[in-house]
């Protein structure tokens, strides 16, 4: 929000930048503030550890491997 109102500040008046500073200032004007967090939870995640894998882990045949 602080960034958005930067933008507002620099170019509120610039002819070229002024329908982009508009845009920006109705998106502040609709941003919901929320309360801030006064205590965060903490939470601890155990994994157990785990067994030994003997190879092989992982097999392909015939794999085709990339992206389009």
């Amino acid at each position: 929000m602080a960034h958005m109102q930067k933008f507002v500040d620099k170019f509120r008046f610039n002819a070229k930048r002024a329908t982009m500073a508009q845009s920006r200032i109705k998106a502040i004007n609709k941003i919901d503030l929320v309360d801030e967090v006064m205590m965060d939870p903490s939470c601890v995640f155990i994994f157990p550890n785990p067994e030994k894998i003997s190879p092989p882990i992982l097999r392909l045949d015939e794999a085709v491997i990339g992206w389009t």
